[in-house]
């Protein structure tokens, strides 16, 4: 009678073992890396897209205005004062602005309006854990301002989208502020041309990555025909503010400058 004995590995062939696997998975990894990006922009565009679909009807029901920048008296409803004004934005002097008003007319969900790529205090999940009060609530006005919660007390934190809103501003040159800062170009649907941008990813130079498509060096881009394209241009993060240089008038933030970036992300789909 043969008895079979089972062989052990020995040490040499476990380490070749271990080796060929970790040379697997560094070949495999920026493979799985990027298909991973891939399917984040590909749904951001397809948020972009359905949030398109919802000021549409937004407009249609809305006299052909888009979803404004706010209700304030103070203020046109589509002031724009640079960047972070044309972000979703719960501002505790200002109630709810421009994306908001497509999510309390129970237009679109919240996570609709956000990019998955980006991983910021302006992602869906550090919005959700602030918390977004439901579509059907109670919702406050007073002098044409737009309130989510109770006006007293009032929450002490903003809330904000990473998709810039109808970011163009009228003039963003004219020396007059009240038409350089306070309109934008496009209030009604009817204004927008076909290449004209309604929506892109939020692009700021100070985050790092400073945007939320970075390593491909561009932005998903909403156009006035309804198409979303990933436009890349390898200097887009390279333009710096550059109004003060432009105007002789100081400001205290330190943002990208919008106009010349929004031609970039034209030129670049």
């Amino acid at each position: 009678m043969h008895t079979s004995k089972s062989r052990a590995f020995t040490l040499i062939e476990l380490l070749v073992v271990v080796a060929i696997i970790a040379l697997l998975v560094t070949i495999l990894m920026p493979s799985l890396t990027r298909a991973k990006g891939l399917a984040r922009r590909a749904i951001c565009a397809s948020n972009m897209r359905n949030t398109l679909s919802s000021a549409s009807l937004y407009a249609v029901e809305s006299d052909d205005w888009l979803p404004p920048c706010s209700l304030n008296n103070s203020d046109p409803p589509n002031h724009l004062n640079f960047n972070h004004w044309v972000q979703w934005f719960y501002w505790t002097a200002d109630g709810w602005q421009n994306l908001a008003f497509l999510y309390f007319n129970q237009y679109a969900e919240p996570r609709q309006l956000y990019c998955p790529a980006d991983s910021s205090t302006r992602s869906y999940e550090a919005n959700a854990e602030k918390g977004f009060p439901e579509a059907d609530a109670q919702w406050y006005y007073e002098v044409r301002r737009v309130w989510a919660f109770p006006l007293d007390p009032q929450p002490t934190y903003a809330m904000m989208s990473n998709f810039a809103w109808n970011p163009r501003m009228k003039d963003p040159l004219n020396p007059d502020p009240d038409e350089r800062d306070k309109h934008r170009k496009y209030p009604l649907a009817s204004d927008l041309n076909p290449s004209d941008i309604l929506m892109c990813d939020q692009i700021d130079a100070r985050l790092d990555p400073p945007t939320t498509h970075a390593v491909d060096f561009g932005a998903n881009v909403t156009f006035g025909d309804g198409s979303v394209a990933f436009s890349v241009d390898e200097s887009l993060f390279e333009e710096e503010f550059r109004f003060e240089e432009l105007t002789g008038e100081k400001y205290d933030r330190d943002i990208v400058n919008w106009d010349a970036v929004l031609d970039k992300l034209v030129s670049g789909r």
